[in-house]
């Protein structure tokens, strides 16, 4: 975005846009909850369909809608999250994933 210009997202990303994210706290089975909301930065710009561009940087409200400790070392850990809202440039757009 250049000198000032208002960053919108009117439009939806493409479906299976993938957004690499890097939460700002670790996020583990003992000190969270699901519930609990984590914040996680845009590792990569990715290009919005309005001819925009959300940034690298950009902060990711994500709300934890599963997690599960494994019960033994073999197991995979349940972690499921929701994206909640996105700020840049000053503004938040709240989100909606499917």
């Amino acid at each position: 975005m250049s000198g000032g210009e208002r960053s919108t997202l009117d439009e939806s990303l493409a479906s299976g846009t993938s957004l690499v994210l890097h939460p700002s706290e670790k996020v583990c089975t003992n000190t969270h909850k699901v519930g609990d909301n984590v914040l996680a930065t845009v590792a990569d710009a990715v290009p919005a369909p309005n001819g925009k561009t959300i940034p690298a940087g950009a902060t990711v409200t994500l709300n934890i809608t599963a997690l599960k400790r494994s019960e033994n070392a073999k197991d995979a850990i349940d972690m499921g999250f929701n994206p909640v809202s996105m700020a840049f440039c000053g503004d938040t757009y709240p989100v909606t994933a499917t």
